[in-house]
């Protein structure tokens, strides 16, 4: 067997949680350092746009391009996967 078929939805699911995670660790090293800082207004501002970009990036990923993934991902012609090139070592 070459190839194996994708399911779509767990793909996507998938690509989901590492762009949270993403945003997440975006968040723990912005709060990090600026628990470091002395707390300056210039700081204190980068730090609110940080967080709000963040929720921006977060609403924009989960509630408009997650939602359409899985049918992307399922109308792409090349959406199987093959295994000597993905999951196992060459």
């Amino acid at each position: 067997m070459t190839e194996w078929s994708v399911a779509a939805e767990h793909l996507a699911e998938r690509y989901r949680q590492f762009f949270i995670i993403a945003l997440g660790e975006l968040i723990l090293v912005t709060a990090l350092t600026l628990g470091r800082s002395d707390f300056a207004a210039d700081q204190s501002a980068a730090f609110v746009v940080s967080i709000a970009t963040t929720v921006l990036l977060w609403r924009i990923y989960i509630y408009r391009a997650g939602e359409v993934l899985a049918a992307a991902i399922e109308a792409s012609p090349t959406h199987s996967a093959s295994p000597s090139r993905r999951h196992t070592p060459t």
